[in-house]
């Protein structure tokens, strides 16, 4: 699938990231959802409701009867909590430190 790609495998685990690609913008590349497969179980995690619907819906056109659907939970993003580690917020007027996020958050490229 375009723009998916396999990150990491490690037993019976398989990571796929699924990446945005935005020509002449600050970020060309930034992580959109990450796919995790298991002997019998497909997780994904999206950083918004929309891209989940829609990685869902691209992962059920392409997999059609392979997949059944059991649920879908959501998390609001704690600020609080990727600031702790800074020990205080960003200064104003500059950009937060993405270093200060974990990996999975963070921009590529």
């Amino acid at each position: 699938m375009r723009n998916i790609e396999r990150v990491d495998a490690t037993g019976e685990q398989v990571e796929f990231a699924w990446f945005s690609q935005r020509r002449n913008a600050p970020i060309e590349e930034a992580l959109k959802a990450r796919i995790e497969v298991q002997n019998d179980v497909l997780v994904t995690e999206c950083n918004s409701r929309k891209r989940d619907r829609n990685l869902r819906q691209r992962l059920e056109s392409r997999l059609g009867d392979l997949l059944s659907y059991e649920g879908t939970t959501h998390k609001s993003l704690d600020l609080a909590a990727l600031m702790e580690g800074e020990g205080s917020r960003p200064e104003e007027g500059r950009p937060a430190d993405s270093g200060a996020l974990d990996p999975e958050s963070r921009p590529v490229g």
